[in-house]
Formats: structure tokens, sequence, C-alpha cells
């Protein structure tokens, strides 16, 4: 090879070996699908499980409803109950994986050591940047049907909404009913029945818009989510702070700061107070506009807890680069596979947070 000086055996070595430091080179530019990248950037980052084995995800939580706790008299007998209250939910790993491909014709036309360092880092960064879309594109829809085992359960899926034809815009821990891609449904989230198991129900409650009555409801379900552990029962449960983020379209999240700049009659708004930092909240909560809720039906929008819904990931296969190597069917291309085993669970759904859809 003439342009660079090396063998082809040698290429791989040469991609390895040069990626480790391409993060010195100037950098490139980049149109990016989404303004904001909150899983990538900060879900996975702080609030990720990390996990070494299994096939699938458990959780399990304990609810308070064994019916032996009683005010009684004095020596009055009392029949005991053994009943096993403790629910067990699952979630199937999912697999998410790019792949960076380099040509052999590439690698020789670069002769200059700037040029074929950008030739090896822009397939590089194309491929991780692809794979972070695909990752936040999924993490707040459900999978397209219930028998969909590529897609991950993200939100849409986690957070049940209320059955079809039921309307309630005042909200309560009725979510029993989850909507796949195809709007086909189910009770049974995770591996348990809402239904038969009220205190694995979300908040959920029905919305017309971005209307004060939808940001009453968003009051009430804030309010009946906030959980306080007993003091004397935190030797045994570890309570979690709350880690709160409002999640909707962007348009919702722009006609949201309209009605925060509609001054009443007293010259301020102070409910809808806006000002927190530099980000728009509700409540002292940061509200997200996320770009892929632009085409949901039903208009969903999420309060979620991170600290009661979280990602997981497999520790040795969570954005895993495998060598670079040189494909047998086509000689002249070089591509390093990433793989990213994941899922996402909601642990303890009462805990979550709440929703808001639109009446199906």
């Amino acid at each position: 090879m003439a342009g660079t000086g090396i063998t082809a055996a040698q290429i791989p070595g040469l991609i390895a070996d040069t990626l480790a430091h391409f993060k010195d080179a100037p950098k490139i530019k980049m149109a990016l699908e989404y303004q904001r990248y909150l899983f990538i950037d900060e879900v996975f980052k702080d609030d990720v499980y990390d996990v070494q084995d299994g096939h699938s995800v458990e959780y399990r939580f304990v609810t308070d409803d064994n019916g032996q706790a009683r005010h009684a008299n004095f020596l009055e007998g009392r029949t005991i109950n053994l009943r096993d209250n403790t629910l067990i939910g699952s979630a199937p790993w999912t697999l998410a994986d790019n792949v960076a491909v380099w040509t052999l014709h590439q690698i020789e036309m670069n002769k200059g050591k700037a040029k074929l360092l950008d030739v090896l880092k822009k397939a590089y960064a194309k491929a991780y940047a692809e794979l972070f879309r695909l990752i936040e594109l999924r993490a707040v829809l459900a999978p397209d049907s219930s028998s969909d085992s590529k897609s991950p359960p993200g939100l849409q899926y986690w957070f049940s909404g209320l059955p079809t034809g039921t309307t309630n815009y005042t909200g309560g821990f009725l979510g029993t009913t989850t909507r796949f891609g195809d709007n086909t449904t189910a009770t049974t989230i995770g591996g348990l029945n809402k239904l038969a198991n009220p205190k694995a129900r979300n908040w959920v409650a029905n919305h017309n818009g971005m209307t004060m009555q939808t940001l009453d409801a968003m009051r009430l379900g804030m309010i009946y989510t906030n959980f306080v552990t007993p003091r004397t029962l935190k030797q045994f449960y570890e309570p979690r702070n709350r880690k709160l983020k409002i999640l909707s379209s962007l348009a919702y999240m722009a006609e949201f700061e309209r009605l925060c700049n509609q001054i009443g009659p007293t010259g301020r708004n102070a409910d809808l107070n806006p000002f927190y930092g530099n980000a728009l909240t509700y409540r002292g909560v940061e509200w997200v506009g996320i770009p892929t809720l632009e085409n949901v039906a039903l208009n969903p929008i999420y309060c979620v807890d991170f600290m009661n819904f979280r990602p997981i990931v497999h520790s040795n296969f969570w954005m895993k680069e495998d060598e670079v190597m040189r494909d047998r069917e086509q000689p002249h291309l070089y591509s390093m596979q990433i793989d990213c085993w994941y899922s996402y669970v909601m642990d303890l759904p009462r805990n979550a947070g709440f929703s808001l859809h639109a009446p199906w």
C-alpha cells in the first residue's frame, strides 16, 4: 500500500490503535436528530442498575395488605394468614447494536495523518451517534406489538393507561392497560397482572390538551405519588430520594410555557412560575421536551421518578466494542461491532410517577 505504508493485515491494528486517541484530534461536526439526549446523557449515566448475569431482569416488591394487622380485644383469638404478598415482575433483555465500517479504498486514498485520522473517526462517531439515536428513540415507546421481541419496554409500556372507553380527568391509581405500537393492548405488564394487583398500578389520568385542567391533574399526581417511608421502617427498607422529570412532546412543552406567561389579574401566576435555574419547571420539576413524543398516539405526558423507573445494563455487554474484523464476504471492508444489552424496569409502580393521555 503505497498511500499509507502499511499492509492490509495491519489495518485492523491501525484502526484500533488510532481510535483510542481520536478524541484529541479536531472535532467533527454532526447534524443531530434530537435537541437533547436525556436518556443517553443523564438517565444511563446516573440512574442505572448494572447487573452481570441472568436471562431476564427480575424485580420484587412487597405490598402492605397481608390482612394480619387489626384492633382487637385483649386475648381475642386470631386466624393466621400465610398469604405471600410479594409481587414478582420481570423484563427481557434487549440488544441494540451497530457497526462502524471502513473500506480499504478509503484508507489507501488518504495519505496524510490528518486525513486518515478524519476518515477513521468519522465512521466511529457516526456508528455511536446512530446507536444513541436508536436507544433514545425507543426509550419512551412500548414495543411495536405484544410479540415484539426486539424493542425495549420503554415508558409507554410501563406507565399503563386507563382502559379503552374510560374517561377520568381527575386521576388515580388506575393504570391497568398498556397500548402497543400496533394499538393492541395488554393488562399484564412486566409479568404483573394489573387488574388482579391494585398495588402494581401507576397513577394515571386523562387530559384534554395543555390546559389548566391538565395541570390540575398533574398537581394531584405529584401529591398522590409522593410516598414517604415511616422512620421506623427505614431500618428494613432503603428509601430513595425522588428524581422527577416531566416528559412531553415539544409542542406541549411550548404550550406549557405559553400558559406560564399568561399573567393573571394579580400581576403574577405563582402556580406556573417557570423559573428554576435555567430550566422550564412545574412545581419545581424540570419539564423536558421529547421529540419522539411528537408523533405518539394519545399525546402522553409523563412525570417520571427515575429512582423507580430505571434502565438495566449488562456489565459485560454495554457499549461493548469488538475487535476490528475484515469481512469474509467483502474483503475490502473492515468493521467493528458495538453491542448494548439493556432493558428498563419499573420496580415500584405506585412510586414511579404518573402519566396522562388523551381518552382512548
